[in-house]
């Protein structure tokens, strides 16, 4: 687990995330944050994020990929992980994709055991997608390691179980192939296949591979294969918010815009899955309507979690907002001069408050601020946070 960076460990000292911290301790209700712009959630729940794992709920997938990216710059990447819809564009249009699949399956695997300080990022389409409850996943997965004692026809009856296909050669997942001793399997729990090689009835060795030229990457001591968990209208199938554990935090952004997009798109796969024909549902894959679940069913299993909605108009009047004020700044050019003045005077004013300022910007743009302020800027009541990031 990494430590919270030094700019994001200010945030602690703000007599407003103290509030926060204590509502984290015994989250009662819903609380309300407001005034938040550009990059600043991710530094916010960063400096929020021990003893608690956090899922974080955006309205669309392009919002949901800027907060992964600005996290995964201050965080260490193995802890953040990226719930996507199964579906090239949205359920309403069908088209599973294969790297979407796996994504959503690593996430969904880590999210039933997470950690504090771990954070999950998805969004409205990734949402309306039942998942598999405990006992599917059990059921499902197998888990195998060097030196262990298992068959070969054993592993190769269970992955057809599974919905796994033979092939000559694996190039995607839901594949296997099997080559005298050595079994080469693309679970949808890892980006790159797996070759297991045999040494009679025990594992010899575990390696990824690459399916372009064949050649060994990465060794493992121990691997899980999981197959396509696509949902079903059975009742092992859940909606998100009702899988996962009350000791994750959940973030939303506008949750009444995501219930409502939700309610949206599930009316047009309703509408779709019973105008279209036949031919075309299969081809395409479009779920039925049983494997989605609508924004209303969504928003009735949040009553019992920790909530925090964000930046949004239209929260409850019950709410007590937390107004944290986190505004953009200006564009700065070296032909302009306007902003000269209002910079120096605004800097006055932090240092003799007793603020400490925080800039958060890329690398690119932090150099380029500090050469035009010059070195006045660099004081001892600022910070400059230069990340990679995806936005000002």
């Amino acid at each position: 687990m990494s430590s919270t960076p030094a700019p994001a460990q200010k945030y602690l000292q703000h007599p407003q995330i103290s509030i926060i911290q204590d509502w984290l301790l015994k989250p009662d209700a819903p609380i309300h944050i407001k005034g938040l712009s550009g990059s600043s959630p991710a530094l916010l729940i960063t400096a929020l994020k021990e003893n608690h794992p956090h899922l974080f709920v955006a309205a669309d997938k392009e919002s949901a990929a800027y907060l992964y990216h600005d996290l995964i710059q201050i965080n260490d990447e193995s802890d953040v992980f990226f719930l996507p819809s199964s579906y090239k564009r949205s359920p309403e249009f069908g088209q599973p994709e294969s790297s979407q699949l796996i994504l959503r399956t690593e996430a969904l695997q880590q999210l039933r055991q997470a950690k504090a300080q771990q954070f999950f990022i998805t969004y409205t389409e990734a949402l309306l997608e039942k998942v598999p409850g405990g006992s599917v996943i059990e059921e499902q997965t197998l888990t195998i390691g060097i030196n262990e004692r298992i068959d070969l026809f054993f592993v190769v009856d269970f992955l057809k179980e599974l919905g796994f296909q033979k092939a000559d050669f694996v190039y995607e997942p839901g594949y296997y192939s099997v080559r005298g001793s050595i079994l080469d399997i693309y679970s949808f729990s890892h980006e790159e296949p797996f070759r297991i090689d045999f040494f009679g009835d025990e594992i010899e060795s575990i390696r990824s591979f690459d399916i372009e030229n064949q050649l060994s990457k990465s060794s493992f001591d121990e691997i899980t294969i999981i197959p396509e968990l696509v949902a079903t209208g059975s009742a092992d199938y859940l909606p998100l918010t009702q899988s996962i554990t009350n000791d994750i935090v959940i973030w939303m952004d506008s949750p009444a815009l995501v219930q409502s997009r939700m309610n949206a798109i599930f009316e047009k796969v309703t509408e779709r899955f019973d105008a279209g024909k036949a031919e075309e549902v299969l081809e395409l894959k479009i779920p039925e309507p049983g494997q989605l679940v609508d924004g209303d069913q969504l928003m009735q299993h949040l009553s019992d979690k920790p909530l925090v909605i964000l930046n949004s108009s239209q929260a409850s009047p019950l709410l007590k907002p937390f107004r944290l004020t986190l505004p953009h700044n200006p564009c700065f050019t070296k032909t302009s001069t306007w902003w000269k003045p209002i910079f120096w005077s605004d800097s006055r004013r932090v240092i003799k408050s007793s603020f400490y300022r925080i800039t958060i910007a890329s690398w690119n743009a932090c150099v380029k601020y500090l050469k035009i302020a010059g070195p006045k800027s660099a004081t001892r009541s600022s910070s400059m946070l230069c990340m990679k990031l995806c936005r000002p």
